[in-house]
């Protein structure tokens, strides 16, 4: 009995580390490297924020729209640490792959000069999550 209950109190100390473990989040860095051919033989594998961060930079930065491509998540991603109450520590979202205005109306009715980059790749989640995403701006 004696040794049952000490393999039990194993087992559930093993339990409770494995979910106290912390969480890593974003930095606001963008890592644009990320191991993987980008075939679906060999997928490019995202596993930090920062690298999530780099393939939204490479698709609206770069203009690289991944046609033909294969992303897939390799872990939970754990962008914005809402439990900070020091708002100025919480990352902005931009959204991979979006369109914005690049000037100001010129003169009335006419349309301003649009800027536009698509994701067009094959992106698997893999079961993997991506938590707090911190967007504030609205949708042009």
């Amino acid at each position: 009995m004696k040794h049952l209950t000490f393999i039990f109190t194993l087992l559930m100390a093993f339990l409770g580390i494995q979910q106290v473990q912390s969480q890593t989040y974003w930095d606001g860095t963008a890592d644009k490297n990320f191991p993987g051919e980008g075939t679906q033989a060999s997928p490019y594998l995202i596993s930090t924020p920062e690298q999530l961060a780099g393939l939204a930079e490479r698709t609206n930065v770069d203009k690289e729209d991944f046609a033909g491509k294969y992303i897939k998540l390799t872990a939970d991603i754990y962008l914005t640490n809402f439990n900070d109450p020091d708002k100025e520590n919480w990352k902005e979202w931009e959204p991979i792959g979006h369109h914005y205005w690049v000037n100001e109306k010129e003169e009335e009715g006419r349309e301003a000069a649009r800027d536009t980059c698509f994701f067009r790749g094959h992106f698997d989640g893999d079961g993997h999550t991506i938590y707090n995403m911190y967007y504030g701006g609205g949708l042009d």
